[in-house]
Order: C-alpha cells, then structure tokens, then sequence
C-alpha cells in the first residue's frame, strides 16, 4: 500500500469515528437526562422504557448513518455505487429520520406507545420487504455485491446461526446446572401468553423461540444494518487494510466495545455493574467481532453479521425469558463473566483455526 492510501484511510477512519461517537455519545446523554429528570410512578416507568428502547434502537442506526453520509457525499464515492444499492441507502437515510423525528415527539410527550409501535413496525417492514424484493433480479443481485449488500450464500447463514444458537444453549444449560441462574417457571409462562389452541408447554416454548430468534431477527435487519454497515464494512475495510485482519478486527471490538459504555453504564447488559460492565461488554464485543468479522470474510456482505447479530441479541433474550434467567448479571455464563470466559475459546479457535485471518487485504 502506498504511503498516500495510507494516509486516507486514516483520515477516513478519524472522520468516521469522530462523527459517530460524537452522534451517539450526545444521543446517550439526552437519554440520561431525560431518564432521571422524571418521576418513578408507573405511568413514567411505561413512558421511560419506550424512549430507552426508541433511542437504543435511533443509536444503533448512526454507525450505518455516518458511513453512508460520508461515503456518498463527503468522500464523494456516490458515483462507485449503483443505483441499485442506493435505493436501499435512501430508504436508510428516511428511516432513520422517521426515528429521530419519532424519538423527538415522545420526548415531547406527544406521542403514545400504540402509536410509535405503529410507526416504527411499518418504517421496518417496509425496509424487510424492500430487501428482498431488491434481490428477486440477478441483474441487481450482482450490482449489490459491489457494495456488500448481497445475501451470499443460504448455507452460511445456517451454520453459522445454528452455532450461535447451540453456544448460547450451552451457556443457559451451564447456568442452570451451576446455580447462576433460575428455570423459569413454564407454567406461569404459558398462563401468560394467548393462544387460541391449547398447546403442550414444550412446543408452546419451541413456536415462542421461532418467533423470537428467527422471525424476530428478520424483522431486525434494517436496523441491525445500522450497526453492521457502519462496523463490519466500513470501519472494518479500513482497520484490516491498516492493521492487518487480526489486529483490525480485534481494534474494532475494543471501539465496539467503548461506542457502548454510555448505555451500559446506565444499567443495560450489566445493572448494578455500571465500571466492570463497561470492561466485560468491551471483553465481549471483541468476542462477537471476531465471529462477525470472520463472518465478512467468509461472505463478503453486510447481511450475514446483521443476521447473526440479531440471532446473538434474540436468543439470549428468549433463554433469559423462557428458559433460564441468570440471578446475577455478571457472574454468569451467556452475557456475564463465565460465558465470556467460553466465548475466548470460540474466538480463539476461529483466529488460529482458519486460513481467512492470514489473507492480506487489497486496496
């Protein structure tokens, strides 16, 4: 790589970094402020966490946000991006100012529950069906490898799922058998959920797991895009190209790992833990970055890390639900402490076990 190239990739990656911890670091405090500004009645409780999960998702959006801006119009590589992409990119630019547009009015008060729910799932299921529709066309499918928005291979989205999936089963099995976690209690689950046929418990809880890991991460994929346009390709392109694959992978799961100390120090991930959280969450974003990572470099697209992602996100959500939730949580497997301790290995055996991390990246 000559001197000059080098020299912009890290004016690049700067610029990026910059702006995106800048967007997302001023979105945490106006989400603090607003949290312990009001009330603790129930009425403000309903009203506190609608706004965490509205800006928890707006901050997942602003890494693909500011590589798209910056890439289409600051680095002025609009024209070395097919038409076709762009439609999916212009469809990102409005949802995510449907979602700042959306937060801003329930900040204001002005905005219920129903009605943001209402918002948002039709912003996001236009964006699931414009996806797919997208890639119904050969023509178009071969455009989108260009900017590694395509699908790739089916295959690879069920190994590496099904992988994701076992580890974290192995992770609530472990807690369970070792006292850091409580089965839930099937029975009252089932008193809870409507169903118009009464249904055995163990396939009530295999329909839920369906419905949660794997219709509700294709749900995700427009969001999670946020996160992995702006991580897995674009910064992880530069920080390879810089550093090497190792090395830039792994400087990517420590930045991963501070974009996140805002939210994880007001309690998310790890309560009570609001310093150590900040280290373990670095701990397992470089874990996930590894496999994410590895993922890119098997698939050469942005889908395949968005989908394990919200694979990753969904199924802890449905073990910790419906299955086994962890009494404490940072001394636990999963998400604490002891499953990050497991997640090392899994990321160690994919770095020394695979040619792909040895491959030198091309300008």
């Amino acid at each position: 790589m000559e001197v000059e190239d080098l020299k912009v990739l890290k004016k690049e990656t700067s610029i990026f970094l910059i702006l995106t911890f800048t967007l997302t670091y001023l979105l945490c405090f106006i989400l603090w402020f607003n949290l312990t500004q009001t009330s603790q009645t129930l009425t403000m409780f309903a009203w506190k966490k609608m706004v965490f999960v509205l800006m928890a998702q707006l901050m997942m959006l602003i890494p693909a946000f500011s590589a798209l801006i910056l890439n289409l119009y600051l680095f002025k590589r609009g024209n070395l991006t097919p038409k076709k992409a762009k439609i999916f990119f212009y469809y990102f630019f409005v949802l995510t100012g449907v979602y700042v547009v959306v937060t801003i009015l329930v900040l204001w008060r002005l905005l219920t529950f129903p009605v943001v729910s209402i918002i948002t799932t039709t912003i996001i299921l236009t964006g699931v069906l414009l996806i797919f529709i997208l890639h119904l066309k050969k023509g178009w499918r071969e455009e989108f490898k260009k900017t590694k928005i395509s699908f790739g291979k089916p295959s690879l989205y069920l190994w590496f799922g099904l992988m994701l999936v076992g580890f974290y089963l192995l992770n609530s099995f472990l807690n369970c058998v070792f006292g850091f976690g409580i089965p839930v209690d099937v029975g009252k689950v089932k008193h809870l959920i409507f169903t118009p046929i009464s249904l055995p418990v163990e396939l009530l809880l295999l329909l839920i797991g369906f419905q949660m890991i794997i219709f509700g991460t294709i749900m995700g994929l427009p969001i999670l895009f946020g996160e992995e346009f702006g991580w897995r390709i674009f910064l992880q392109e530069r920080l390879t190209k810089i550093f090497g694959r190792v090395k830039g992978v792994l400087l990517l799961g420590v930045i991963w790992g501070l974009w996140h100390a805002p939210i994880i120090m007001m309690g998310h991930n790890y309560p009570g833990y609001p310093i150590q959280g900040v280290f373990l969450m670095t701990l397992y974003t470089v874990n996930l970055s590894i496999l994410l990572g590895f993922a890119v470099f098997r698939s050469g697209n942005v889908w395949l890390p968005s989908f394990l992602h919200g694979i990753n996100n969904q199924t802890l959500s449905y073990l910790t639900l419906y299955i086994c939730k962890p009494i404490d949580p940072f001394y636990c497997f999963g998400l604490g402490l002891y499953g990050q301790i497991l997640f090392v290995a899994v990321a160690a055996t994919i770095l020394l076990g695979f040619k792909d991390w040895r491959v030198p990246e091309k300008w």
